[in-house]
C-alpha cells in the first residue's frame, strides 16, 4: 500500500506538471469533446492533489524513518523535541489534504470538469489516498494534539 500510494503521488505529481506545461504550449483550455474547464476548480484540484501527493510522500518518509510508528500509533502528545511533534501530526494533515482531494475529484466526475486523462489521473489519486487513509486510521496514526 505504501509503495503503490508513492508510486501514484509522484507520477500525479509529475504528469500535472508536464500537462501544464503542454497546455501553456499552445493548447486552450477547451478539451476536444467540448468540455470547457473551469480555471478555479483545475486550480482547486491541482493544490488538493499537490498537497495530498506531497503530504502522503512526507506520511511514507516518516513511517519509513520510524519503522515502529504503525505499531505504536499516534505519538504527538509525547515530550519529544517540536520538530518530532509536528512531523507526527503529518498523518493528521494528509488527511485533511486527502478528503478535499477525495470531494474535488468525486465532484469533477459528476460534473465533468476534465478530460478523460485528467479524471483518470485524479482517480488513481484519489483512489490510493482513500487506500492509503484507512490503512493510516486502522494504525491510529491520524491525531491530533500538543497537550
Amino acid at each position: 500500500m505504501l509503495a503503490a500510494t508513492a508510486v501514484v503521488s509522484v507520477w500525479w505529481l509529475v504528469a500535472t506538471v508536464v500537462s501544464t506545461i503542454r497546455r501553456r504550449g499552445g493548447r486552450r483550455a477547451v478539451a476536444d469533446e467540448g468540455i470547457v474547464f473551469d480555471r478555479g476548480w483545475r486550480l482547486l484540484a491541482a493544490v488538493a492533489g499537490t498537497l495530498a501527493s506531497v503530504l502522503a510522500l512526507a506520511t511514507i518518509a516518516l513511517m519509513v524513518a520510524i519503522p515502529g510508528l504503525v505499531d505504536s500509533g499516534f505519538l504527538g502528545r509525547l515530550e519529544v523535541p517540536v520538530a518530532l511533534r509536528v512531523a507526527f501530526h503529518l498523518p493528521m494533515a494528509f488527511a485533511v489534504a486527502g478528503g478535499l482531494l477525495i470531494v474535488v475529484t468525486a465532484a469533477g466526475w459528476v460534473r465533468g470538469w476534465w478530460d478523460r486523462q485528467v479524471r483518470i489521473r485524479n482517480g488513481a489519486l484519489a483512489l490510493t489516498t482513500s487506500l492509503f487513509l484507512v490503512g493510516l486510521a486502522s494504525w491510529r496514526l491520524i491525531g491530533w494534539g500538543f497537550a
